[in-house]
């Protein structure tokens, strides 16, 4: 939307259903289950100022939370909240991964190399060796998840939060463990041949899940690595959580 004085930005409203309908135009490759299509509104609709902010806000509102409620859950700092969304979406990636995995496991016992004498693939050096480099990668995501997990209880736990480039370097670290992930599915999907390529085959389908999460705005992995490097070189842009635009 564009604020009072032109310059654009972005909120959120609540809006009633009854004013809006449903564009079925959520046709994807992965991530179809999350129903994400797009609602349209065919004349204008009033929005009272109490039901819509813009994204600026955000942090502040979050930060209220703890003043109006008590309990772990509402500890969170504003920063900390925006890197459990990202860390919540790392630990799906990391589920995704590990059931590729496991699958994989399941299945090189059972087939054969197509040009290789070997009896199964999973004799094959070739094959142990991606199981291995896949293996090692999730290893990797797990411990960057967790260590992450583990820091945002713990500045709960002390009142604190995370800075801006503390959380956006944060994110950072969980986007490149989604990509490990994603790297290591790929690897499995490839070593297993064109038999993955089935639908009913659990490693195709959380390779398209896992494109189609990655690919999200909020988590692009350059973007947010443009991010974190003018950060690093002290160009930061005026961002907050990652990638929110700063109050001015």
């Amino acid at each position: 939307y564009h604020k009072e004085d032109g310059s654009p930005s972005r909120g959120l409203a609540l809006v009633p259903m009854s004013k809006l309908r449903i564009l079925e135009d959520w046709n994807v490759t992965g991530m179809s289950a999350t129903g994400s299509n797009t609602l349209v509104a065919d004349e204008e609709i009033f929005v009272r100022e109490d039901q819509f902010f813009d994204l600026r806000e955000m942090p502040a509102r979050m930060n209220a939370l703890g003043e109006r409620w008590s309990g772990p859950e509402f500890g969170f700092g504003a920063e900390a909240r925006m890197v459990a969304l990202t860390m919540n979406l790392a630990a799906v990636s990391l589920g995704m991964g590990q059931g590729a995995l496991e699958s994989f496991l399941g299945s090189a016992p059972k087939r054969t190399p197509f040009n290789l004498p070997y009896p199964t693939i999973a004799d094959s050096a070739a094959i142990q060796v991606v199981v291995g480099r896949s293996q090692a990668a999730l290893d990797v995501a797990r411990a960057v998840i967790e260590r992450i997990a583990n820091g945002i209880d713990e500045l709960a736990a002390q009142g604190q939060d995370f800075t801006p480039v503390e959380a956006t370097r944060t994110h950072m670290e969980l986007v490149y463990a989604i990509k490990l992930v994603r790297e290591a599915i790929a690897d499995l999907e490839e070593a297993l041949g064109t038999s993955v390529a089935v639908l009913s085959n659990p490693i195709q389908r959380a390779h398209r899940d896992l494109r189609v999460l990655a690919s999200h705005g909020a988590i692009r992995f350059d973007p947010l690595a443009e991010i974190t490097g003018r950060d690093a070189l002290g160009k930061s842009f005026d961002m907050t959580g990652g990638g929110l635009p700063s109050l001015p």
